[in-house]
Parts: C-alpha cells; structure tokens; sequence
C-alpha cells in the first residue's frame, strides 16, 4: 500500500516536471528561473563584468555610448538555443553601426559545454560567464531567456523575457530606432561656422 502511494507520488510529480518542460521547449516561453528585484525599462542598466569564454573580461561599463544587448541565457534552455542564432544575425549585421551583444550564460558545468554549444553555431557574439547566477539575480532575471536592450545613455530600453526572435521587423526596428537615439553627430554632418571676423 505505501509503495503503491509513493509509486503514485513520484509518477505526478514526474508528470509536473514534464509539463514545465514542454512548456519551455515546445511553449517557447522561457525556462523559469529563480530571482529576485529587477532592472525595468527606464532604469541604469545594473553593473555587469564577468570573465569571457575567451579568457578575457567583459565590462558593460566599458561600453557606455554604444547600444548594448544583453542576453541572460543557458545551453540547457531549449528557448534560449532558438534565439541565439537570431541574436548573432543582428549582431552581424549592426555591430559596425554600435550595437554590442552580450549573452551571459549562467551554464554551471563548466566551459566545454559551451565551447561546444557556440562552435557547432558558429557563434561570434561575446559569451560571458556567470556560472553562479550572481549577475542574473542582481539583475532580477527569473526566466531564460531573458533580454535587456540599453541604450547609448546606460539606460535599459525594453526588457523582453522568453524567448523573442531578433530578426523579426518589429525587433529590429527597435534596434535602429535605439541605434539612432543619441547618435553623436559625426564632425562631417555637424554646420560649421566661419569665425567670427
């Protein structure tokens, strides 16, 4: 009798796991995670620096006057892995017009994984590492994936959580649109003035 019941137990409690996967593979909502606080639209984006995949360190701080896109995600989140290649498409395509992409991973199995996961894609956009998830809490990141587009100023411009494919119209209308905002003028498009004689 009490096998039977935790037999039944562990059955539903499988078929809730179940259902919270499908939903983030197939639903393509995002994959839930723990979190807390938040940075929203119209705040300073919050401090990141984290090492690279590379080696090397990555400062959002060093990137002030360009526009930034942020990207919490893992290799394990199936919404993540169909978003990533969109997100390098616009990072190909407006990088030179100031666009920074930054995927921070918060994979915790170490960096083969990923290693593996960006050389099958190909992938050229910067991957941070947060193995910890310190940067996704301070953040206030809850489900993967999840997106934050910072203006030129510091400022967060949109937060999108789940899955948002980058190469839709709509997306990359608001990449230009946040590319264009506070563009310092170039000294060739600037009037000149004569000096006053």
């Amino acid at each position: 009798m009490r096998s039977t019941r935790g037999l039944r137990r562990f059955r539903s409690r499988a078929a809730a796991s179940a259902v919270v996967v499908m939903v983030c593979f197939v639903g393509g909502l995002g994959c839930p995670r723990a979190g807390g606080g938040g940075a929203y639209a119209g705040q300073p984006a919050p401090a990141l620096a984290l090492p690279t995949l590379d080696g090397a360190r990555a400062a959002l701080a060093e990137l002030r006057g360009k526009v930034v896109l942020v990207n919490f995600w893992a290799t394990w989140c199936g919404p993540c892995a169909l978003e990533m290649p969109t997100l390098e498409h616009v990072y190909e395509e407006f990088h030179d017009a100031g666009l920074e992409v930054l995927a921070v991973s918060v994979d915790a199995g170490g960096v083969a994984d990923l290693r593996e996961f960006t050389a099958r894609r190909a992938l050229r956009v910067p991957i941070l590492l947060d193995p910890q998830a310190n940067a996704m809490t301070r953040w206030g990141v809850a489900m993967l994936p999840t997106s934050f587009l910072i203006g030129r100023d510091g400022r967060i411009v949109r937060r999108d959580e789940g899955y948002r494919n980058w190469d839709e119209p709509r997306a990359r209308s608001e990449l230009l649109t946040a590319l264009r905002e506070g563009e310092r003028p170039s000294a060739t498009s600037a009037p000149t003035q004569a000096p006053a004689q």
